[in-house]
């Protein structure tokens, strides 16, 4: 598996459009933090 930054957006991006959540989850370590001030809470933390 390729951990180059660019590799890894390129495979969330297609995750995302695909709607697949279990690679969109994949591209992410267990103790994540996401800010997207798109949604409600702008802070997400782990794969809860």
């Amino acid at each position: 598996m390729s951990h180059s930054p660019g590799k890894l957006f390129e495979r969330l991006i297609t995750a995302f459009h695909s709607l697949d959540l279990e690679e969109v989850l994949s591209c992410f370590t267990e103790d994540a933090t996401l800010y997207d001030p798109h949604y409600p809470v702008a802070q997400m933390t782990g794969k809860a």
